[in-house]
């Protein structure tokens, strides 16, 4: 009851508001609306058509008993994790934490397993990081592969530190529970895989897949596609009150920060990612310092925004899975990736130098209020797509391969 009342409060507040100031609202959510289409759809829309077509058609269950080796090698997971990881990763939030939350409902991964997969899958798109953040946001082709690495190289660390939380922690009986054999890709229950015929028990995985299913090419694309676009309106209503929330608190936020020692991008960051990330690469760091600038874009990269925590909890409901285990995953993952992007600047400029003759290090004095470029100036990802794919692709032949490498040197050992 009181949670109820407390929200229908701040609807009523956010309501007064935007009646109050109809001019900032209205340019508030024309630059949500620019941003979910120039840079989200594109990035999400064929990884979400493609991930229901692939489990339709067994193509999920192929791959996912083709990474059993290295999946269990690295991290101890089924093979299907695999899958989640490598769409989290090429396509960006939230289409990992949908896919992990897809595999708990199946009963492919235990609760501990999936709790642990949810903060893994849960990364940006990296052609946001690379296109649109390096040359949209800061003008410096080194700072937004800094900004990367920093994102990257924190990830490992954020997921040792909460593998060894999870552990501290008394666990229930599910997540107890370690499956001695790998679980079924369709059905979750437990049997072990043949000791032979590796690529034969893919293939055998994929046809059982296949017949569970049995809808047809043009039912399971249009199956896809719709359930794609629900997905993505949904994502850009929740990206468009974002940007509205950020408008019309600024104020309020503008007075706080006369008061206490508060980084006028916190704001935008805690609420929307992208936003975030765009205010960040605009703020006037201590000095021109471009290290500053580069941790405080990753952190808010790596934080991923309350707008997209709240897609993860649409994703998970239905589920065991909890939110608040993966919001203290995102808060350590942001810290890692500031203090990684503070890091690494130098010698990314360094390698860029010695690359590309320039000796120039860049110092964001333009980076102001005055000199923001405009959303709408940004580059879009909707040229990026096949590459996007194609990254995808990528990342699962290579896992492959390195399972059957893993699967061919433990024959000869034996």
């Amino acid at each position: 009851m009181a949670r109820t009342i407390i929200l229908a409060f701040i609807s009523l507040l956010l309501v007064a508001a935007v009646v109050r100031q109809p001019d900032a609202t209205f340019q508030a959510s024309l630059q949500g609306l620019t941003l979910w289409w120039t840079i989200i759809f594109p990035g999400l829309m064929p990884f979400l058509v493609l991930a229901d077509i692939m489990a339709i058609f067994g193509v999920t269950a192929f791959f996912g008993s083709l990474l059993e080796p290295i999946m269990r090698l690295l991290f101890r997971l089924p093979g299907a994790a695999g899958i989640a990881i490598a769409t989290g990763w090429s396509s960006g939030y939230s289409a990992g934490s949908d896919a992990a939350a897809a595999l708990r409902r199946k009963g492919i991964v235990t609760k501990r397993e999936g709790q642990w997969l949810l903060a893994m899958a849960h990364m940006p798109n990296p052609l946001l990081m690379l296109v649109v953040v390096s040359a949209g946001f800061l003008k410096q082709p080194s700072l937004g592969i800094a900004v990367a690495l920093a994102v990257w190289a924190s990830l490992p660390f954020m997921a040792v530190a909460t593998s060894l939380l999870s552990a501290l922690r008394s666990a229930s009986d599910d997540d107890a529970s370690y499956d001695e054999y790998p679980l079924d890709p369709q059905s979750g229950s437990k049997r072990p895989f043949s000791r032979t015929g590796f690529l034969a028990n893919a293939a055998s995985a994929m046809r059982e897949a296949r017949a569970l299913d049995g809808r047809s090419f043009g039912k399971a694309l249009g199956d896809a596609t719709l359930a794609a676009v629900y997905k993505l309106m949904a994502i850009g209503g929740i990206v468009i009150i974002s940007a509205v929330l950020v408008r019309l608190l600024t104020p309020a936020w503008q007075l706080i920060t006369a008061y206490l020692p508060f980084p006028n991008w916190l704001l935008p960051a805690l609420l929307e990612s992208h936003i975030g990330a765009y205010a960040a690469a605009t703020w006037p760091a201590p000095d021109g310092n471009a290290a500053w600038t580069v941790a405080a874009v990753a952190a808010s990269l790596a934080w991923s925004g309350l707008g997209s925590i709240v897609q993860v909890g649409a994703a998970i409901a239905g589920t065991d899975l909890k939110l608040w285990p993966f919001i203290g995953a995102r808060l350590l993952h942001a810290c890692c990736a500031g203090a990684f992007g503070l890091l690494l600047l130098r010698p990314v400029q360094s390698i860029m130098t010695a690359a590309t003759d320039d000796g120039a290090i860049p110092v964001l004095a333009g980076t102001t209020a005055n000199g923001a470029v405009r959303l709408a100036d940004l580059p879009s990802l909707w040229n990026y797509v096949p590459l996007s794919v194609a990254g995808f692709s990528i990342l699962l032949i290579a896992g492959a391969l390195f399972s059957l490498a893993i699967r061919h040197r433990s024959l000869i050992r034996r």
